[in-house]
Formats: C-alpha cells, structure tokens, sequence
C-alpha cells in the first residue's frame, strides 16, 4: 500500500522544487534559533578518508599478529601466510573481535595503537562533505548553529 501511495503521489518538478525550498527554509530557520542536531553515519568519516571499523578490527587484528610473533624467527613470508588465515578466519561478531584485540594489550599500548592506526593517513583535509560539516558546525560571533554533532 505503501508503495502504491508513493506511486500514485508522484510530484512535478516544480512541487518538488517548492517542497525542498519549503524544508531548507524549514531548516534554516531552525539553524537560526539554534536547534539543529545533526546525525552523521559512518559514511562521512569514509569520504574523509578515515578508517571505518571493520578497515580498523581488520588492522588491528594485523598487528596484534604482529606484535605476539614479533620476538619468534618468523620471516616477512610467514607473517603474511598468518595475516590471510587470521583476516579469513575473522570472528563473526566484530565486537567479538575487538574484544579478543583488547585483551591482548595493555590499556596505553591499546589506546595507542587504535590512535596509531585510525590517524595513520589522517582525514582527508579536502574533503568537500567533511569541510561543510565543519563549517556548519563551527560556531560563529554570538551564534553556535548546530547544537549536536
């Protein structure tokens, strides 16, 4: 029925056009009396060029290998036979995963190395998505625009 309604209520580009104009008008007014939340999936911090969390699990998981085998005689070869069988073996569940990555360190061994590799090539300043964002957030004289990010 749903799919009927939408069907059926197809909209010309002029009705189109008024309601988009409707809504921004909608949002910036919203914007000016500052109560904007704005909600972002994990898609911006992809355009920005930052890890996402099975990019990041999959690393980790990488250098924990790494790290256990480090004081072993195992060759460059070798650690790269493990790397693939660990990364096709992954656990299911990668808050299961991380778990397991978890207790393999200690608390700033941890932390650092999760920083470590999230900044290893850093957001992407040019960012066309992530600089709008920015600039939307960013408060200005008198004014903060966007209560929550």
């Amino acid at each position: 029925m749903l799919v009927e309604d939408k069907i059926s209520i197809q909209l010309t580009k002029k009705e189109e056009e008024k309601k988009r104009d409707i809504l921004i008008g909608k949002l910036r007014t919203a914007y000016n009396e500052e109560n904007v939340t704005v909600f972002l999936g994990a898609d911006i911090l992809k355009d920005a060029g930052v890890l996402l969390w099975g990019e990041l699990t999959s690393k980790l998981l990488l250098r924990t290998i790494s790290e256990r085998l480090r004081d072993n005689n195992f060759g460059n070869e070798h650690l790269q036979e493990i790397w693939k069988l660990a990364y096709q073996n992954q656990e299911d569940s990668p808050l299961t995963q991380m778990r397991y990555i978890r207790t393999a360190f200690d608390d700033d061994e941890y932390y650092d190395l999760v920083r470590e590799i999230i900044y290893e090539n850093g957001p992407d300043p040019k960012s066309d998505l992530l600089n709008a964002i920015v600039k939307l957030s960013t408060p200005r004289r008198n004014h903060i625009g966007v209560k929550a990010l």
